[in-house]
């Protein structure tokens, strides 16, 4: 495989990343699926980051994903940030819930396309907007439909979509336990 106007150092980082990703792509049936032995549960991930830089290891399960911050963050941008992978994860489990719900009802739904796009916002009648609890996290989300459908399943398949798993999390009070796990090399 070529890279057409690159040169030998790849020293533009388009070319460098695409490079990287034709060595991963060609050498993953070479490399042992990743060790999963810290992972107690197939709903665990991990995440590893080194002293420098945010370009950070993540393994789920037997899947392993690089996530960075953008340049402007100070990052490589070499993979998507926390909150894409945010946003990612409600866009995913809505087309999932939306295709398995019409496949369910035997709907002629040909494709779900869901966009969706984190911001903070300011309450529109909040007194201290200089304060950080004047915020509200919202994820704006588009949802495109394809098939012969009639407006009762287009208007149905909405509502489905506000019951996705992850948008029911994302709504719900949630807590986060957090504890210390002691390092082999301490």
């Amino acid at each position: 495989m070529t890279l057409n106007g690159a040169n030998h150092m790849l020293t533009n980082k388009n070319d460098a990343f695409d490079a990287a990703n034709i060595v991963v792509n060609w050498d993953m049936r070479y490399i042992p699926k990743p060790d999963k032995r810290d992972l107690k549960t197939d709903r665990q991930v991990v995440a590893r980051l080194g002293d420098s830089g945010y370009t950070t290891e993540n393994r789920a399960w037997r899947h392993g994903m690089t996530v960075d911050e953008s340049e402007v963050l100070g990052g490589n941008d070499f993979g998507p940030s926390p909150y894409q992978i945010l946003c990612t994860s409600l866009s995913v489990c809505t087309v999932m819930t939306l295709q398995m719900y019409a496949r369910r009802k035997k709907w002629p739904l040909l494709e779900v396309q869901c966009y969706v796009n984190y911001s903070k916002e300011y309450f529109e009648d909040c007194q201290s907007w200089e304060s950080d609890d004047a915020k509200l996290d919202t994820f704006d989300r588009t949802i495109e439909l394809e098939g012969e459908l009639d407006q009762v399943q287009k208007n149905r398949l909405m509502e489905i979509a506000d019951k996705c798993p992850v948008h029911r999390t994302l709504s719900s009070e949630i807590r986060i336990l957090t504890s210390l796990r002691e390092s082999i090399n301490s």
